[in-house]
């Protein structure tokens, strides 16, 4: 159980980010299927930017695997 909270505290801001840009999708959906689809496609392209431009960072422990 410690385990959970210390994995999940160390990534609390990247899953708040991505649970309001899940909620910001789901809501404009509600509005009109083809603006869901618009700023969906927007936020993938972003995600794709943003993580090209700062890859996640790997410990040893994930490269021996």
């Amino acid at each position: 159980m410690n385990k959970i909270i210390k994995y999940i505290l160390k990534y609390i801001e990247d899953i708040l980010i991505f649970s309001g840009l899940i909620l910001i999708v789901i809501a404009t959906f509600l509005l009109s299927k083809i603006i869901g689809l618009y700023v969906l496609g927007l936020i993938l392209f972003g995600l794709g930017i943003f993580f090209s431009r700062h890859p996640p960072i790997r410990s040893n422990k994930d490269k021996e695997r």
